[in-house]
C-alpha cells in the first residue's frame, strides 16, 4: 500500500497516476480493463497531453485504490 504523504504536492496529476500505477505493477492495458478507459487515453493523461474528465479521474483513482485529498491554504 502506498502512503498518501508520498504523493502530496508532488508532480502533475498524470505523473502521480503513473507513479501509483507502476507501484501497483499494472500495465496501461490492465488499468484500462479495470476502468473501461483506453490505454491510449491513460497514456495521454500520464504524459500530460490530455487531462482526464472528472469521471475518468475518479475511475482511475478507484481502480488504483488511491484516495484524493485536496489541500489549500
Amino acid at each position: 500500500m502506498l502512503t498518501r504523504a508520498k504523493y502530496m504536492g508532488e508532480g502533475s496529476i498524470g505523473e502521480i497516476l503513473k507513479s501509483i500505477r507502476l507501484a501497483k505493477g499494472l500495465t496501461l492495458k490492465q488499468l484500462g480493463e479495470k476502468t473501461g478507459i483506453t490505454p491510449s487515453a491513460i497514456s495521454k493523461y500520464e504524459g500530460g497531453k490530455r487531462k482526464p474528465t472528472m469521471e475518468a479521474f475518479f475511475k482511475l483513482l478507484e481502480a488504483l485504490g488511491a484516495d484524493l485529498y485536496i489541500m489549500h491554504d
